[in-house]
């Protein structure tokens, strides 16, 4: 566990699952799970335990392909597309048009839109009408979604080279005094 005054990590013991992956953690904005095939679980926060979770409709995934459009919660595994009512544990199958198989892993924003990014296939969402629709990128135009990440400021696309999204133009370009780790 990180002590973020100090900058210092520190042994974390859980209970229920002990050795895990972090990314097959994800949460519905209140909870927060793992899930990895049949294993799937939910976190006690106040007691630091993992506890069995039962789901509807969909009991063997993997936590990556879990992403958000702000609202709702949606497991895109290829063909396979389902979204979560929360207060029932269940997934149903979800429609999209424009792109309707695709990964949830490769989905990012840039805080106002969604957007799948796999290599030269590039799309943005249109959350009112669940359609996806071709996207055009300045500059860098073959992404993977899942080497985007934000500062809280800036979206940075990191793969042992440096970009940054100018979100005013859209251009991805060469960052600036940033560092290159290989």
């Amino acid at each position: 566990v990180l002590d973020k005054s100090t900058s210092t990590w520190s042994e974390k013991t859980w209970s229920g699952l002990t050795s895990f992956n972090g990314s097959y953690i994800w949460t519905d904005g209140t909870d927060i799970y793992f899930s990895y095939g049949l294993n799937q679980y939910v976190l006690n926060k106040s007691t630091s335990t993992w506890a069995a979770k039962t789901w509807s409709g969909l009991t063997n995934f993997i936590g990556d392909y879990i992403w958000t459009d702000g609202t709702d919660i949606y497991y895109s595994n290829g063909s396979s597309q389902k979204v979560l009512d929360k207060s029932t544990s269940t997934w149903s199958e979800k429609t999209w048009s424009g792109l309707t198989s695709f990964y949830g892993n490769l989905i990012w924003t840039d805080g106002t839109n969604i957007y799948y990014s796999n290599g030269s296939t590039q799309y943005v969402l249109n959350k009112s009408t669940n359609k996806w629709s071709a996207k055009s990128w300045s500059g860098l135009t073959e992404i993977n979604g899942n080497n985007l990440w934000t500062d809280g400021t800036d979206i940075y696309f990191s793969y042992g080279y440096q970009k940054v999204l100018d979100k005013s133009t859209p251009t991805i370009t060469t960052t600036q005094c940033k560092p290159k780790f290989n």
